[in-house]
């Protein structure tokens, strides 16, 4: 609901977009979804007193207009490798930029918070609806780990629902797998959300359901500051865990292994500058000849990696129509791609796009689309508004 509503607190035709019009006193008002401005600075401020850093969500990709927005990022760096929490003053500009660009750049979604954890905290994140495994997954490691202790839980379903985030204390440098897997080693329904990896809608943030998301203590009572946690009023996570699911950091200059690769492939999911993808793909379908395919795939998944870490498109996106092209390529001379050599390209690429210093993945990045569509508009003055 607005603070004060406009067109009469009617919903806009795109929930998704942003209504802007002219007030009596000849500004212009924007109205838009999600959470209002100052409600976002406050919970955003609140969490990183704990250390959680702020990351803006509720972009639609255009990539993937049939996903919910209300977990994807509006922004680059405040999440995943590399990434560094937002400043105070970072914090509070977040709700006018991201609003202009919905209102004034052509860019749809809403206005959500996310948070990533600070170093030294873990989160479970168990999914258990509609027949998904998370809680017997959990159950499983359970038996052979022995039980977790009971914890602050992060949850828009309510704290009886089994599917939840729980956060626990783990030693400032310790890295864990990305998820939990069955017995017979496949997908267990249970992600590990860490510093590096992932990051969660924040308490009052929006669900796609339209719920909030609400934050329990261990005795299953919501709280009522709606602050997320410091690490050191969270459990430990015990030290059988913390062995099993440990995940030596991977050292500059290594080649990347399965779980990096997975990794990124969850993460690099920008698209703020698609077009460049094509011309990188058509360079490897046009390597028909003999000698050529090969340099020319491998040329373009170190382009695709630098390219992706930078946001300039969803590395697996990019990787699945290099391997297209390459494939094409090759049966055109009656002969078939090696996968296995292709693998062997990727996990190249992306470990060199992992080294990458941070002037490097700037040069990288895209050189126009959302940032410079956030720069048009920047200094037009617009009162915000927005609903629930």
């Amino acid at each position: 609901m607005n603070e004060e509503p406009l067109l009469n607190g009617s919903i806009a035709p795109d929930r998704y977009g942003a209504v802007v019009e002219r007030t009596g006193d000849g500004k212009c008002a924007v109205e838009y979804n999600g959470l209002e401005a100052d409600n976002f600075v406050s919970r955003a401020l609140k969490n990183l007193e704990h250390g959680y850093g702020c990351v803006p969500t509720g972009r639609v990709d255009p990539n993937r207009a049939d996903l919910p927005p209300h977990k994807i990022a509006w922004c680059r760096g405040y999440h995943g490798y590399g990434a560094r929490n937002a400043t105070s003053a970072e914090i509070k500009a977040m709700p006018r930029r991201i609003i202009r660009r919905m209102a004034l750049g052509g860019e749809r979604g809403i206005l959500n918070i996310g948070a990533r954890l600070p170093q030294g905290v873990v989160g479970i994140d168990t999914d258990a609806h509609n027949g998904k495994r998370g809680a017997v997954t959990i159950g499983e490691h359970s038996d052979r780990l022995g039980p977790l202790p009971p914890t602050v839980v992060l949850t828009a379903r309510g704290c009886e629902s089994r599917s939840g985030i729980g956060f626990y204390a783990t030693p400032p440098d310790w890295r864990g797998a990305g998820s939990l897997k069955t017995p017979s080693g496949g997908y267990g329904d249970v992600d590990l959300i860490q510093p590096h990896l992932r990051y969660v809608v924040a308490p009052g943030g929006l669900h796609h359901t339209g719920m909030p998301y609400q934050v329990y203590g261990p005795d299953g009572d919501e709280i009522s500051s709606g602050k997320l946690p410091s690490r050191e009023a969270l459990p430990e996570l015990p030290a059988e865990w913390l062995a099993a699911l440990y995940r030596r950091p991977r050292r500059k200059g290594a080649r990347p292994d399965v779980e990096d690769i997975t990794t990124v492939a969850s993460e690099w999911t920008f698209d703020e500058h698609p077009g460049a993808l094509a011309r990188t793909v058509d360079d490897v379908r046009n390597a028909k000849y003999g000698g050529q395919t090969r340099p020319a795939f491998h040329r373009a998944l170190w382009i695709a990696a630098h390219k992706a870490r930078a946001g300039c498109y969803p590395f697996s996106r990019a990787v699945a129509e290099i391997e297209a092209a390459a494939a094409a390529a090759y049966a055109e001379r009656g002969l078939e791609l090696d996968l296995d050599d292709f693998a062997r390209s990727i996990c190249h690429a992306v470990g060199e796009a992992l080294d990458m210093s941070e002037d490097d993945l700037l040069a990288w990045g895209p050189q126009d689309g959302a940032a410079d569509a956030d720069a048009r508009t920047h200094g037009a003055g617009r009162k915000l508004r927005g609903r629930r």
